[in-house]
C-alpha cells in the first residue's frame, strides 16, 4: 500500500482496509456463521489480516491447501480460465463438507468467478463491504 492509500484507509485491488476487515467481522458474526472458506490473493489467504479477528470472534477460518492457493493467485493475476468455476464450486463443496457455512471472496477476480460457479454456500464479497 502506498501512504496515501493508507491515510485515506483505501486499499490496492485485492487487499482490504481495516475499516473493511472490521464491516467483514461484523457481517460474518452478525449472520451467525461459525466457519467460513477464505479465497483471495496469496497475501490474504497468507497473512492473519482477515484471519485473526474472525478467529478472536470464534470464527474458523478455512483456507485452500497450497495447489489451490497458487490457482486462486492465477485467477486473481490473470482472470479467470475455462473450467475454473467449476473448479471453485467443487473447492467450496469441499469446504462446505468440512462445515464451512459461507465463502469470503477477498479479491474482485474471485467475487466474479464465485457469481458464475453457482456455490454451494452463501458469498461474501468483500468489495461491497
Amino acid at each position: 500500500m502506498t501512504s496515501d492509500q493508507i491515510a485515506s484507509n483505501q486499499a490496492m485491488p485485492g487487499q482490504m482496509t481495516s475499516d473493511q476487515v472490521a464491516a467483514l467481522r461484523e457481517t460474518v458474526v452478525g449472520r451467525g456463521y461459525q466457519a467460513v472458506l477464505l479465497i483471495g490473493d496469496s497475501e490474504i489467504m497468507r497473512t492473519k489480516l482477515v484471519k485473526v479477528p474472525l478467529a478472536l470472534a470464534h470464527v474458523a477460518v478455512f483456507v485452500p491447501n497450497e495447489e489451490d492457493k497458487a490457482w486462486l493467485e492465477g485467477v486473481c493475476a490473470g482472470g479467470a480460465q475455462a473450467g475454473d468455476a467449476e473448479r471453485l464450486a467443487e473447492l467450496v463443496a469441499h469446504a462446505a463438507e468440512h462445515g464451512a457455512q459461507a465463502v469470503i471472496a477477498a479479491h474482485p477476480a474471485l467475487a466474479d468467478l464465485a457469481g458464475e460457479a453457482g456455490l454451494a454456500l452463501p458469498l461474501i464479497d468483500t468489495k461491497a463491504l
